[in-house]
This record gives C-alpha cells, structure tokens and sequence, in this order.
C-alpha cells in the first residue's frame, strides 16, 4: 500500500502534436486530440497502477465527442472517465495512448484546452 507520492514511479501526460489535427467538414469543425501517457516504473519490483484519464462529455446535441483510441481502457460513456489496470514490470516503461475528436458547428466559440 502506498500513502502518497512515490519518486520511483514516474508519470507523464503528453500531448501528441503529430496525431493532432483540425479540419473544417461541411459547417462543422473537427479537432483530434492526441495524448501518450507514460509510466515508469523505477523499482526493483513489479508494480500495478490505475491509471484514470477523462475525455470531455457534451450535453449539447450540436457538440460531438468521439473516442477514437483508448489502448482498451475501461470507458464510462456518461461521466468519460477512463480507467486502465496496469502490471509493469521492474524497469519498464508502460505507454498509453489516447485520441478523442469534437465536432461542433464553425460558427461556434468553444474553448477545447
């Protein structure tokens, strides 16, 4: 059991400018983010961690989410959260991907980020 931080399991959230896009389609616009998450584990024993993420939810019909890559995490549609189980081995590196899309309408003023 683990009470707080520990500096031998190392987590980063990056954005991926390489798989990230936005494209206007039709009267809509459409922006794909892509995030890589990497965890390290510096210990001389093998590790399980949860790791959650969450995807943004829209209450608009007009705004559309799409969940376009998970690395299979466990995905709750209502909430958008993300959940992933993981063993890494000593030493290792574990890396998650994740890439969702929203569409909603070009004349629309929506801060994404």
């Amino acid at each position: 059991m683990s009470l707080g931080r520990d500096g031998n399991v190392l987590v980063k959230r990056d954005k991926k400018k390489d798989y990230s896009s936005r494209q206007f389609v039709g009267s809509n616009q459409k922006i794909v983010f892509s995030y890589e998450i990497s965890v390290r584990n510096k210990k001389a024993q093998n590790i399980t961690v949860l790791i959650a993420d969450q995807i943004p939810v829209s209450n608009d019909k007009e705004i559309v989410v799409d969940k376009l890559d998970d690395s299979n995490g466990d995905y709750n549609h209502e909430s958008g959260i993300l959940k992933w189980k993981k063993l890494i081995p000593a030493g290792k590196t574990e890396l998650i991907t994740l890439r969702y899309a929203t569409r909603y309408p070009k004349n629309s003023n929506i801060i994404l980020e």
